[in-house]
């Protein structure tokens, strides 16, 4: 893999929770539409201790929570109420307007559990800002899966090898979970695609020679193929798209074109107005905007 960017992931807090912010970052605001990339953990959560991630609001782009382990309970004001679990896709699109929260499972906060996963945050077409929010859960045994020379690759959207997943995209884009042996070298079609390759386990070879160890971002050169090797067992997560002729603002939870929106929407969350993004069933608080 020939690089042009590498760097490591910062250390942010989120409530009482520590994560890696992989983007956006002053090296690198965006990977084609992806605009934000949080890595949770691997953390022991002992017991009697919750994660509580209270109702927030989001515009004008797609949420997506990939957990390798652990358990969440999404709720949104769609009122969905949905289990997250490792290898399946939970994408809630925003659109015009949409809040909801995150919350640990009451079965596993008596025991305690592990929580290791990835959230991303991809923003939609201009044209496609204002539609209407929804939520898709796609189980793992609905997500294509290539089993090459040993190594897994799992397709969580996009299209791959002749294969779509069943996730609806609003842009092309492709999001890939790979778990490549020591020693092993895959190659991937990026049909011209800004592609970012995210090393969440292990360490992979570089075209300089040397080893790259996680927690990693790599931005390799846009060619026909990503190639990348293995020096011991990885866990890699690849994920880009095309890039947007206009430029993405980012304040708060909101992702848009126009500052208009986003001030707006400001506005009304800081009001509690909630005609744009409506109440998540079951929840009685939520996080205020303080700025």
């Amino acid at each position: 893999m020939n690089p042009e960017l590498i760097f490591p992931p910062k250390e942010v807090s989120i409530g009482t929770t520590k994560v890696l912010r992989v983007i956006p970052r002053m090296q690198k605001r965006n990977v084609g539409p992806f605009v934000f990339l949080d890595h949770m953990g691997p953390e022991i959560i002992p017991v009697g201790k919750k994660i509580a991630v209270l109702p927030h609001p989001h515009i004008g782009l797609s949420t997506v929570t990939y957990l390798f382990e652990g358990k969440l309970i999404h709720r949104d004001s769609t009122g969905v109420v949905q289990a997250i679990c490792p290898n399946e896709i939970n994408w809630m699109n925003s659109g015009r307007g949409i809040s909801h929260s995150e919350r640990s499972d009451e079965a596993l906060e008596k025991t305690g559990f592990n929580l290791h996963g990835l959230q991303f945050w991809i923003a939609l077409p201009a044209g496609k800002e204002d539609m209407p929010p929804d939520f898709q859960h796609i189980k793992e045994r609905e997500l294509p899966l290539f089993n090459l020379d040993g190594c897994d690759i799992r397709l969580l959207a996009g299209s791959l090898f002749g294969k779509v997943a069943k996730t609806k995209i609003q842009s092309p884009l492709l999001l890939l979970d790979i778990r490549l042996k020591a020693g092993k070298k895959i190659s991937i079609p990026t049909n011209q695609m800004e592609l970012g390759v995210y090393l969440v386990s292990g360490s992979l070879k570089i075209e300089s020679g040397g080893e790259l160890h996680a927690p990693n971002f790599i931005l390799p050169e846009i060619t026909d193929q990503l190639e990348i090797e293995a020096v011991e067992d990885s866990i890699i997560s690849v994920f880009g798209g095309e890039n947007f002729p206009e430029q993405r603002f980012i304040d708060w939870n909101f992702v848009s074109s126009s500052k208009d929106k986003i001030n707006a929407a400001k506005l009304a969350w800081k009001n509690q107005d909630l005609t744009l993004f409506g109440s998540v069933p079951g929840e009685t608080s939520y996080i205020p905007l303080v700025f």
